[in-house]
């Protein structure tokens, strides 16, 4: 019986043994064999092969994706490891809750506190949503009030929160809109000559925590 034709890599091929003395070998043998080793080779490819399907190609090709050289999340892979930015873009918005992202307990007291808004904290949102803020402010003299609010990119979209309380007080915003790589931003102001304090800054939702890299 000669060499079938191979029918590599659909299916393995059967091959039955010759014996020697018994069997003749004829060029179907040979032949047969030529073409499971070019199957092979096909199905390996040259080096920088071009063939989608080949091996070459699909280990080696900046362009061979899921499976491949790159494996994507988006495109289903579950065998990859991806940069933060990847992975927060396929995750669930935020929502506003109580899990803390980010907090700073450090009381930042100004003395003649700024009569414009001024920034004093900025942070790069990872995630799309609804977050929220919380801090704890409060200014030495009734009739000097301490105003703060949240901006996104330098536009405010808080809402302006106000005090003359000369006890602290603490404040929460939930703000929307947001989309990944957003900066949120505290800005804060008081009236000439008083003398303002805030704390307690707080960054929150129901998600469990990402990181907000502080840039300000």
């Amino acid at each position: 019986m000669a060499w079938p034709t191979s029918n590599f890599p659909t299916a393995l091929d059967t091959i039955t043994d010759k014996v020697d003395t018994t069997d003749d070998v004829a060029a179907a043998d040979i032949n047969g064999a030529y073409d499971c080793i070019e199957h092979l080779e096909a199905k390996v490819g040259i080096d920088s092969s071009g063939v989608t399907t080949s091996l070459d190609y699909l280990l080696k090709s900046t362009s061979s994706s899921n499976p491949g050289h790159k494996h994507t999340l988006a495109n289903g892979a579950t065998d990859v490891t991806a940069s933060a930015a990847t992975i927060n873009a396929a995750l669930s918005n935020f929502t506003a809750g109580d899990v803390i992202q980010y907090v700073d307990l450090v009381t930042r007291l100004y003395e003649n506190a700024p009569t414009s808004y001024e920034q004093i904290y900025e942070f790069v949102v990872p995630r799309s949503g609804t977050i929220r803020f919380t801090w704890t402010y409060s200014t030495d003299n009734a009739s000097y009030p301490v105003k703060a609010r949240i901006y996104r990119n330098g536009v405010a979209v808080g809402t302006e929160k106000t005090s003359t309380s000369t006890s602290a007080v603490d404040v929460s915003d939930d703000v929307s809109g947001w989309t990944a790589g957003d900066l949120a931003q505290l800005w804060i102001m008081g009236a000439v000559g008083a003398t303002i304090s805030i704390s307690n800054f707080r960054i929150k939702a129901a998600q469990n925590p990402l990181d907000f890299v502080r840039t300000y």
